[in-house]
């Protein structure tokens, strides 16, 4: 683990691109650390075309490896620069700030319910997705409006324990988007 550690603090040092990939699912993430802690990372992310795409916190547990060199890593960095020479139309990247010395799950936990954003959890152990809006956060406990995109009126509450949490994918268009649709749908 300390070895990941260690490349997680150079690519967060150097501003270096790179891929995490998972233990225990096939989503490899490309992008930029913008945060490291004892127990996870924030990564702001990137879409196919090298538009920021949001961020993901990622459990140190959860991570496999960081990769710093390859081909897919040398066409990503080439797609953000012409996205960014272009100035392409974007969603946003990262917009909120994280301190390091705090645990990152609960920051980000606490940002999605104050300010309302949708979240792609990924729980330890189930194969599952979730989408959901956080509808309470406590010491042991965090409660996620679940949201399906398919039928908006199926909206079951999930309420699991934070350390059961491995991933966290927020801000990115997708389920921005959500977030705009939602109040529309549910009127």
């Amino acid at each position: 683990m300390n070895s990941i550690v260690n490349d997680l603090n150079r690519a967060l040092a150097q501003h270096l691109l790179v891929n995490v990939y998972q233990t225990n699912q096939e989503v490899v993430y490309t992008g930029y650390v913008t945060t490291v802690s004892d127990t996870g990372i924030i990564l702001a992310t990137y879409d196919d075309y090298g538009i920021p795409d949001g961020a993901v916190f990622l459990d140190l547990t959860a991570i496999d490896e960081v990769e710093f060199s390859s081909d897919d890593l040398d066409n990503m960095a080439f797609r953000i620069q012409t996205a960014q020479d272009e100035q392409f139309v974007q969603a946003g990247g990262l917009t909120l700030q994280f301190d390091g010395h705090r645990d990152l799950k609960r920051q980000v936990l606490s940002h999605a319910w104050v300010d309302h954003l949708v979240l792609m959890l990924v729980l330890k152990d189930d194969e599952h997705f979730y989408e959901g809006i956080v509808t309470s956060v406590a010491a042991e406990q965090v409660s996620l409006q679940l949201l399906n995109k398919f039928d908006y009126t199926d909206q079951p509450l999930l309420t699991l324990t934070p350390k059961d949490i491995e991933v966290i994918e927020f801000q990115g268009q997708e389920l921005t988007l959500q977030g705009i649709a939602l109040p529309h749908l549910q009127s």
